[in-house]
């Protein structure tokens, strides 16, 4: 089946470009949030991958 948009309207909101210095406070914070974020898919994908009734 063929589908044809003649027009996507979508808002984007961009990142402001890092600064050399950076905000020391607020980077620490924002890679514990990546650092969670990576756990959470890490142990998702684990329980998603393993086999049931084996030891993995």
């Amino acid at each position: 089946m063929t589908v044809h948009v003649d027009s996507i309207t979508s808002e984007v909101i961009p990142e402001p470009e890092p600064s050399a210095e950076g905000d020391v406070e607020s980077t620490k914070w924002e890679e514990l949030e990546r650092l969670r974020g990576t756990y959470s898919r890490m142990t998702r994908d684990q329980r998603r991958t393993a086999a049931e009734g084996f030891d993995d």
